[in-house]
């Protein structure tokens, strides 16, 4: 998956110390140093913002991140920068992937790889590849994982690129079953700084290229997903419409922990059954047997399961009657379109 560059490939831009300086603890004032820097150590508000975009990923500054590396994107789009462009679609992709969200992972890394490729920047389009890779093996599709993480091995030693080089030999032992490493017990770690290691490993749980995400997300669609991470700044729960969070056992409704499930045992257990599948009808006799693991009876159940569907739907607020609905076979799970559901995987 290589291709030939038409033209000698230029020399990268140095790596900026800020993400390292931000990635081994020392993260107070580091995005506000990037947004401040002197020309001497950026370009222009481009460079800067990007800097900005990079330092808040590496401190784990999920909001930041995302914000200003959609502005620089659209930016440097605009005035045909596509180095600054494959940069700032990195940083997206790996924002994307880590959150779950597929669809724009997919968009963002495609076009990377592109971008990064056409003008001969390494490093992102190494991370870009990683990110193929991480997507085609969350759609089974091992050749072409393994094909894309080879490919950004093979780019990263040729270039001298340790984090990279790292990350995607984990990325490989991942793929094919193994165990992700990139800490200092790794070969290609010999000579690494801890930085440069911690570095690497970030990248890797960004991706999900790790071999353990005990962590599932389920969408409004029902689409199902995979990640490391079940932070709510980094799955964007208090930004969403309705978001349960299985991890924590509480509602989120736009930015506020609508209700606490940590004691309300018996409509948690109903609510993550109607979360775990939107879109699906569930019968009387389904919710029965799965919620209180007996065999239904209309005249034992029947007023169990109304007041308990009802008090659901008062912890999901006033529309809480059109997010759960009465349905001729049973019950089904209407979420808004933002709406995700996230647990650990059993």
């Amino acid at each position: 998956m290589l291709a030939r560059a038409a033209r000698p490939t230029p020399a990268p831009r140095p790596p900026s110390p800020r993400p390292a300086r931000a990635s081994v603890g020392q993260r107070a004032g580091a995005i506000e140093i990037a947004r401040t820097a002197g020309t001497d150590e950026v370009r222009d508000e481009i460079d800067r913002e990007l800097a900005v975009a990079q330092v808040a990923l590496a401190a784990g500054d999920i909001g930041t991140a995302l914000d200003t590396a959609r502005s620089v994107a659209a930016r440097a789009e605009r005035a045909g920068r596509t180095g600054d462009l494959a940069e700032a679609l990195v940083v997206l992709a790996r924002l994307e992937l880590a959150r779950g969200d597929r669809a724009p992972a997919t968009a963002a890394a495609s076009r990377a790889a592109r971008e990064a490729a056409a003008s001969g920047l390494v490093r992102p389009r190494c991370q870009a590849l990683l990110a193929l890779a991480a997507l085609a093996r969350d759609d089974n599709d091992v050749s072409a994982a393994s094909a894309y993480a080879r490919d950004a091995a093979d780019l990263a030693h040729a270039a001298g690129l340790p984090v990279e080089r790292l990350a995607a030999t984990g990325a490989l032992d991942a793929i094919a079953g193994g165990d992700a490493r990139a800490d200092s017990s790794h070969g290609s770690a010999a000579t690494m700084t801890p930085a440069a290691i911690e570095a690497a490993g970030r990248l890797l749980g960004d991706l999900g290229l790790t071999a353990m995400r005990p962590f599932r997300l389920v969408s409004a669609e029902g689409g199902i997903s995979d990640v490391a991470d079940a932070d709510p700044e980094v799955l964007r729960l208090p930004a969403r419409s309705l978001a349960v969070d299985g991890v924590r056992e509480v509602i989120w409704r736009s930015g506020v922990e609508l209700a606490d499930l940590r004691r309300r045992s018996l409509l948690k257990r109903l609510l993550f059954l109607f979360a775990s599948a939107p879109g699906r009808v569930f019968s009387k006799e389904d919710i029965v047997q799965s919620v209180w693991n007996v065999e239904y009876h209309p005249l034992r159940h029947d007023a169990a399961l109304f007041t308990n569907i009802m008090r659901i739907r008062r912890l999901l607020g006033e529309d809480g009657a059109e997010i759960i609905r009465v349905t001729e076979d049973g019950y089904r799970f209407n979420p808004p379109k933002d709406f995700v559901f996230v647990h650990p995987v059993n």
